[in-house]
């Protein structure tokens, strides 16, 4: 199974853990988790909140614009939160991203 299925498969535990009321919600939260990055900046965060320069340094292949449009994702989501919104403030796991690592977890991504 390559890194591509896990994510797929991910995408599908979180799917099961936050059913949506219609299908298309359903498909947009699938489509969100199977992005390419998403479950990697979740799995860095789970090791403990970081500034965004500390999860640049743990992904070094993606580029700031990238790593910023999948963290405001993130947030929108609702699976990572940040206390303030001053320069220099640490990311970190919300309530609902912490639910979901142990599947993330369980499929070794």
């Amino acid at each position: 199974m390559n890194r591509y299925d896990i994510f797929g498969l991910a995408a599908i535990c979180l799917m099961v853990l936050t059913a949506a009321s219609n299908r298309t919600a359903r498909l947009d939260r699938l489509n969100f988790l199977s992005h390419r990055w998403n479950a990697l900046i979740l799995y860095h965060l789970s090791l403990g909140p970081k500034r965004f320069g500390e999860i640049e340094d743990c992904l070094p292949t993606v580029g700031p614009k990238v790593l910023t449009e999948r963290i405001v994702a993130l947030e929108r989501y609702r699976l990572i939160e940040r206390p303030t919104r001053s320069r220099g403030e640490l990311y970190s796991l919300s309530p609902r991203g912490s639910e979901l690592m142990p599947i993330l977890n369980l499929l070794e991504v």
